[in-house]
């Protein structure tokens, strides 16, 4: 499991001054934008709208960056 930054910890450097008013109705994580909420949501759906365009390859994915990572040499 990846750690997540402790949302508590106002002192970190990292700790974005946005507010995050996008709220997981599953697991509470709070999100700044509504797109990256969406995007998250499919890690409790099982959703993979993403699917490699290359024929015969049924690989799907829930982030359109790791299609475009995985399957990088078909999209180029």
């Amino acid at each position: 499991m990846i750690a997540e930054p402790d949302d508590e910890a106002s002192d970190s450097p990292f700790r974005s001054s946005v507010p995050r008013r996008y709220m997981c109705s599953v697991c509470s994580k709070r999100f700044t934008r509504p797109s990256t909420l969406r995007t998250h949501m499919n890690s409790h759906t099982g959703e993979r709208p993403y699917h490699c365009p290359s024929s015969g390859c049924d690989w799907k994915f829930t982030v359109l960056s790791n299609l475009k990572d995985i399957c990088a040499f078909v999209l180029v």
